[in-house]
């Protein structure tokens, strides 16, 4: 074959395997920032869905707290909370973080865990309301409302926050910075 064939033939096999390798490294950039878009929604979705859950319980606990709701009318919010809470927590265990945001999601699943706790706090406080308790289970009671309540107000007010931060990191599932 002549030399004047074979190097126009040799540059375009050249030109075509750059071409096909510029063409994956830029389909794997789209998946990375289609992941990296899918995590940010997802997050922003499921701080939405914590804000919203512990936001319909925390009005009727602070009733509870003032004096102004019975505690016998508790049990059923309580137990729905503490469920969504259980599928929430289920949910972030199963999101695909991104690399490098481990500290971020073990305190977001520590915030959960705290708001589950709260709830349960509460749960036992209500108990001991409903069953009309004297001297110092009175005491234990409301204490053990009150300080449910900070932890769950504390809790949402943290996870909303984690939540925004997390998502506008703008950190990539390869670890990859994007802007």
């Amino acid at each position: 074959m002549p030399l004047n064939l074979v190097i126009p033939i040799l540059v375009s096999a050249a030109t075509v395997a750059v071409f096909v390798l510029l063409l994956r490294r830029i389909a794997a950039l789209l998946a990375i920032s289609r992941d990296a878009e899918v995590f940010r929604r997802r997050i922003v979705a499921l701080g939405q869905e914590l804000d919203r859950t512990l936001g319909t319980i925390l009005p009727q606990v602070d009733a509870l707290r003032r004096g102004t709701q019975e505690a016998a009318t508790m049990a059923e919010a309580l137990d729905a909370a503490l469920a969504a809470l259980v599928r929430l927590a289920e949910e972030c265990r199963v999101l695909r973080w991104p690399a490098g945001t481990d500290a971020a999601r073990i305190a977001f699943a520590a915030e959960i865990e705290r708001a589950d706790r709260g709830l349960q706090v509460i749960e036992h406080g209500t108990v001991i309301l409903a069953s009309g308790p004297e001297g110092p289970r009175l005491a234990e009671a409301h204490t053990s409302v009150k300080r449910g309540y900070l932890n769950v107000l504390h809790a949402q007010e943290s996870l909303a926050r984690q939540a925004v931060e997390i998502a506008t990191a703008h950190t990539t599932v390869s670890g990859s910075i994007i802007r």
